[in-house]
């Protein structure tokens, strides 16, 4: 059997079905294929989701509680038969951390998990245990290091007794946060960040040979990201760009590809939600869809229609 003559075939047949989905979505327009419902609470939490399919039927369902500092303490999911199927519960200390998890499927517990803390007098972690099904998982601890100034200048973990990783950072003479630099367990530099004068990260790095990349950033004077490229192994990969409102509301995003082509668009409303979007293959729209929402008088969506080609 030839595969090559079979990959070629796949190819082709896969274009002439986009090329398809394009006349049927510029003769019909685009097709509502799923609509959400949402319900929140006093406090604006939200506590309902429904999704149903482009005939009205319901999909799946979602219920969270929160406790008074509202954390989220329990997350059901429904099937489209009503039954429970996954349950998850949550308990956090006084500081906002969590302190257990246990997930469920179909009411029965697969996943039991207990973490335990410890602080210093400055409020730094130094010891994080987590329980898994009652016997101990892992043992975290960590110990830091700062400046004449009170600025951390390092941070080690240790898991289970051995170096995990080493963290350093580097100020400038206003105290403010210039690099940073992650160490793995070996010694080798995993990771590095670097930031403008304004606290924004410009650049991320990784330099691992098993996923060496860098992400480049650039902002503007209110302190919005317009741009960010990531390059893999020294070469171009992509090409993120974004625009704002005047009240620095994001209002586009678009990404090319390393030749400069435009892949995708993205348009937004004022309240930073996602309205319109459009896939290109080779400058060629492949395609597109929409989203439509209503808001309550606080703002919250509770009600969302999603259109596309189907």
């Amino acid at each position: 059997m030839n595969y090559h003559y079979i990959i070629l075939f796949w190819q082709y047949f896969m274009k002439k079905i986009l090329v398809l989905m394009l006349v049927i979505t510029f003769i019909f327009g685009l097709s509502k294929y799923a609509t959400l419902e949402y319900k929140y609470d006093s406090k604006g939490n939200k506590i309902n989701e429904k999704t149903y399919d482009k005939n009205g039927k319901l999909v799946s369902e979602y219920k969270y509680k929160y406790d008074s500092k509202r954390k989220l303490i329990n997350k059901k999911r429904y099937d489209k038969e009503g039954k429970l199927f996954r349950e998850f519960k949550y308990d956090y200390d006084n500081k906002g951390n969590k302190v257990s998890q246990k997930n469920y499927t179909y009411g029965k517990l697969d996943y039991d998990y207990r973490y335990e803390y410890k602080y210093d007098s400055k409020g730094n972690k130094v010891n994080e245990k987590v329980y898994k099904h009652g016997k101990l998982d892992y043992d975290y601890k960590y110990e830091y290091k700062y400046n004449s100034k009170g600025n951390k200048v390092s941070e080690k973990a240790y898991k289970d007794g051995e170096l995990h990783y080493n963290r350093k950072y580097e100020y400038d003479t206003k105290g403010k946060l210039i690099s940073e630099n992650l160490y793995d367990r070996y010694g080798d530099l995993d990771y590095s960040y670097r930031y403008d004068n304004k606290g924004n990260r410009v650049s991320e790095k990784a330099h691992q040979s098993s996923r060496r990349y860098e992400y480049k950033s650039k902002y503007d004077g209110k302190g919005n990201k317009i741009n960010e490229k990531r390059y893999e192994y020294g070469k171009l990969y992509y090409d993120d760009k974004y625009e704002y409102d005047n009240k620095g509301n994001k209002i586009s995003e678009k990404r090319y590809d390393k030749d400069g082509k435009l892949e995708y668009e993205y348009k937004y409303d004022s309240k930073g939600n996602k309205t319109h979007g459009k896939a290109y293959d080779n400058e060629k729209l492949s395609y597109e869809y929409k989203y439509k929402y209503k808001y309550d008088s606080k703002g919250n969506i509770i009600n969302e229609e999603r259109y596309g080609a189907e």
